[in-house]
């Protein structure tokens, strides 16, 4: 779940009570008639001076008492009226932080049954159940692994025609240990086949990772950042093969470039656990507000009671999910064939950014990475932008 300081609230100042003042007055006016008895005593003649000395005495007194009193008390109601102006502040600072985004400029899937985002959304009733079953390209040679970057680039070029030449492409590769100098060759090759002019830099992450990637260091990068994460899922024969390209944006740059048409939006993820997710959700639901119009989900690898209870949580919160024919809720692995455990998330991730482009609704990916638990929101367009 995601961190929060608990600020807590400073109580309100007591009021001021009428009947306490009455009584403190009181209280000074028998002080003050005790004090001039003792202090002067005066003649029966005196009678006249020595009331008005005693009315003066409270008066003055409980005067002063009480200007004090209410000067604490808008002194207190002011330092209680900034603290909470203060906590909204770091609310929504918090919440802001929470719809931080990575614009999905385009995205690329492929796979050995060459299912589209199409079967799913229109043809799913008709698609064959594959589950359990680990589907493999017929071959894997360098021309297929050039066809596929070629395959990718084309279909990105539109996207990278509108970027500024003076940005840097920082490819991230998702692929296994020691394929690193091949695998940027061909890419580099496909790349130049489309005339692209940007630079383009590498890093490189194994698929054989224990720990997810992390999307909050591309999120918060302050400088204008345009990522193509590519995902390669082919030399494994324990799940399905596959290939996906996700070509992201972040704020600091599509912000400033409003002509980037952004397909969709990836919200900050949350990374959870099976005990905590009903929290997770909750919080979700508090500071997202892109949450609250969640109308399909898109799961892997999660036990089919985690979804529903997550469905039942939804329709606690009052979030109706699509109503239409079409299914509101797709696991991929029953028509893709068994997932990877540790890269999967990115198969999922690109289905439910095409998802969110082809239907222009808020969708809600669910899938477990590595014995966690990751809910991602990606919607079509921001409220806040």
């Amino acid at each position: 779940m995601w961190e929060k300081k608990t600020i807590r609230e400073l109580p309100p100042p007591r009021t001021i009570k009428i009947w306490h003042w009455l009584c403190i007055m009181l209280f000074v006016f028998v002080c003050s008639l005790l004090s001039i008895i003792f202090i002067f005593p005066l003649q029966v003649n005196n009678n006249t001076l020595f009331i008005v000395i005693l009315f003066c005495i409270t008066s003055v007194i409980t005067g002063i008492l009480f200007s004090v009193r209410v000067f604490t008390y808008y002194l207190t109601l002011e330092k209680v009226k900034t603290w909470d102006e203060q906590i909204k502040f770091y609310d929504k600072q918090w919440q802001q932080w929470s719809m931080q985004s990575l614009a999905v400029l385009n995205s690329v899937i492929i796979t050995p049954l060459n299912s589209s985002i199409d079967d799913f959304l229109t043809n799913q009733s008709e698609m064959k159940c594959a589950a359990n079953k680990a589907f493999s390209f017929d071959n894997n040679d360098q021309n297929f692994y050039l066809e596929s970057y070629e395959w990718i680039f084309a279909n990105l070029a539109d996207s990278l025609e509108l970027i500024d030449p003076k940005c840097v492409l920082t490819v991230i590769l998702f692929s296994f240990p020691g394929e690193k100098t091949e695998k940027e060759n061909l890419i580099r090759k496909a790349y130049k086949l489309i005339n692209g002019n940007l630079t383009i830099e590498f890093f490189h992450e194994s698929t054989l990772s224990k720990e997810p990637f992390n999307f909050d260091t591309l999120i918060d990068d302050e400088n204008p950042g345009l990522y193509l994460i590519i995902t390669d899922n082919t030399e494994t024969t324990e799940s399905s093969q596959f290939i996906t390209a996700l070509l992201l944006a972040n704020e600091s740059l599509y912000e400033n470039r409003t002509h980037l048409n952004p397909q969709s939006y990836i919200l900050r993820s949350m990374l959870t656990t099976e005990n905590e997710y009903p929290a997770a959700v909750a919080q979700m639901h508090e500071i997202q507000p892109e949450f609250s119009v969640i109308k399909q989900i898109w799961y892997s690898q999660i036990d089919q009671k985690i979804v529903t209870k997550i469905q039942i949580l939804l329709s606690d919160y009052g979030i109706k999910l699509n109503e239409s024919d079409s299914p509101n809720s797709h696991l991929l692995d029953t028509y893709l064939g068994y997932p990877n455990k540790t890269i999967g998330y990115w198969l999922v991730l690109a289905f439910t950014a095409q998802a969110a482009s082809r239907t222009q609704q808020t969708q809600l990916m669910a899938t477990s990475v590595v014995d966690k638990l990751l809910l991602t929101i990606v919607t079509s367009s921001l409220n806040n932008n």
